[in-house]
C-alpha cells in the first residue's frame, strides 16, 4: 500500500511539474511537443533483472502527458508501439535505457512523426536528417 501512495504523490509531482513548465513555454512561445518515454517492463535476465513490474509503475504517464497536451495546446507523440517486445534486447540495455541502437532509432521515429518539427523544418527550410545507419558495433 506504501508504493500505491507513494507512485500517486510522485503522479501528482510529475503531473504539476510539467504541467507548469509547458505553460511557461508555451507562454515564451515556445512549441512543445511531450513525448513518453520508451518502456521495456521485461525481465532481462539474472538476479537483479526483472523489471515486469516497471509496467504498472508509469502506467499513468503517457495519459497525464496526453491530459496536459490536450490542455496547453502542446502536441502529444507516443512511440512505444514502434519497438519490438520480442527482441526488446536489440533496442534496451535495461527497461529505461536505449541501446545505440535504440538511439537512433527513437531519434528518427520523433522526427518522422511530430507535426510540430516536421512544421519548423517547412518554416525554417531546414534539411531532413539523415536516417541513421547501423554500423558494425552501433547496435549496442
Amino acid at each position: 500500500m506504501q508504493d500505491a501512495s507513494k507512485y500517486l504523490q510522485f503522479e501528482g509531482e510529475f503531473r504539476n511539474n510539467i504541467h507548469r513548465a509547458t505553460r511557461t513555454l508555451i507562454a515564451r512561445g515556445i512549441k512543445i511537443v511531450l513525448i513518453p518515454g520508451v518502456l521495456m517492463a521485461k525481465r532481462f535476465g539474472g538476479v537483479l533483472g526483472d523489471y515486469t513490474d516497471y509496467a504498472a509503475k508509469c502506467r499513468h504517464i503517457p495519459g497525464i502527458l496526453q491530459e496536459i497536451a490536450a490542455e496547453e495546446g502542446a502536441e502529444f507523440l507516443t512511440l512505444q508501439d514502434a519497438f519490438d517486445t520480442d527482441d526488446f534486447k536489440k533496442h534496451f540495455e535495461d527497461p529505461a535505457h536505449l541501446t545505440n541502437l535504440g538511439h537512433h532509432v527513437l531519434s528518427q521515429l520523433i522526427f518522422d512523426r511530430s507535426k510540430t518539427l516536421q512544421q519548423l523544418v517547412s518554416e525554417t527550410g531546414s534539411q531532413k536528417p539523415r536516417k541513421a545507419e547501423t554500423h558494425a558495433g552501433v547496435d549496442r
